[in-house]
């Protein structure tokens, strides 16, 4: 196809999930908006990556591999997405995730629709992979825009706009500078609060893509790291919005909201996993923050601060709390 007609840049950044990677390809591929390129960033692996990406672009030109030459790191493989995108939309889509059939037509009818939108994001399922729960986030229940300081107080306080399965303008992404790597884990979350902090966000109830939890991945195993990011992440994005009306003044319900609500969802967890230090020194950072707002996680603090002060109240805590906390996590994590 002839980059001129083509509206959208699908990039898979990927390393060593040929098999998920196979899954995640073809829910691009099926796709009903036709005027796309899929690109395939291989982060350096060593399984069959190259072979599944061959064997697609084999029977359908709109597929291209890339390789890199050396392992860049995730946020590296996700700029090198950006710096390989040749059209004027971008869409991110994760190896382990697939897109709806629909998506990158509903993102490119609505920023068509509102030129002034830099990113139009829809509903997004979540499968664990585990258990077989499913739950459908919907950003909203019609088609509006979004202003600045709402896109931010949505992000701040329920985390509930996802940038992977959105349709972006891949120029604005750019100007930005591209994924911010001291964050981590947090860039594509960085990134969107970034692209939305001069221009709106368009938001559909329309479902754009599913995520997958799972046992692989890094976010379920390194939360100390994680959440290390989220706290560069809300330092580096409130520098950057200094002089935008309205966002810096969010700075407390990031800290409060945002931080604090994550310090008590990974205490949970490595409460669960029979880490009570590491779960006490997440409480100790969500109580210097302050306690969020919602009920849940303050039922999950108190819960986690009593497992603490009684006689085996660890060994307790993840016999008969943790199946209620783990629900709980699904509706709020």
């Amino acid at each position: 196809m002839a980059i001129r007609e083509c509206v959208a840049s699908v990039c898979i950044p990927t390393r060593n999930r040929a098999e998920m990677l196979r899954i995640a390809l073809a829910s691009v591929q099926a796709q009903t908006e036709r005027r796309i390129e899929i690109v395939v960033t291989d982060n350096a692996s060593d399984d069959s990556t190259e072979d599944v990406v061959r064997s697609a672009a084999q029977c359908d030109d709109r597929v291209r591999y890339v390789r890199n030459d050396r392992d860049l790191g995730m946020v590296g493989n996700w700029n090198r997405c950006l710096a390989e995108a040749r059209a004027p939309l971008m869409c991110l889509v994760s190896d382990d995730d697939t897109l709806a059939p629909a998506a990158i037509a509903t993102g490119v009818d609505l920023l068509r629709r509102y030129p002034e939108a830099s990113i139009a994001i829809g509903a997004r399922r979540h499968v664990h992979a585990r258990t077989g729960f499913e739950r459908l986030h919907r950003p909203t229940r019609c088609v509006r825009l979004l202003a600045p300081a709402a896109a931010h107080r949505i992000v701040w306080l329920t985390n509930g706009l996802p940038l992977t399965h959105s349709v972006f303008r891949t120029d604005p992404a750019r100007a930005i500078g591209g994924f911010v790597e001291e964050v981590g884990w947090n860039a594509d979350t960085c990134m969107l609060l970034l692209l939305t902090a001069h221009a709106p966000a368009v938001v559909t109830p329309v479902e754009m893509g599913t995520y997958r939890v799972h046992d692989n991945q890094l976010t379920g195993t390194r939360n100390a790291d994680v959440y290390a990011g989220m706290e560069r992440m809300v330092e580096h994005v409130m520098e950057r919005v200094a002089g935008v009306p309205g966002l810096i003044a969010l700075r407390r319900l990031a800290e409060r909201e945002y931080l604090s609500r994550y310090a008590i969802h990974f205490a949970a967890a490595a409460e669960r996993q029979g880490r009570p230090s590491e779960a006490e020194a997440f409480l100790l950072r969500a109580r210097a923050l302050g306690l969020p707002s919602s009920l849940p996680h303050r039922l999950v603090y108190g819960l986690l601060c009593l497992s603490h002060s009684v006689p085996g109240g660890s060994e307790l805590f993840r016999l008969a709390a943790a199946p209620v906390l783990r629900r709980l996590a699904a509706r709020f994590g």
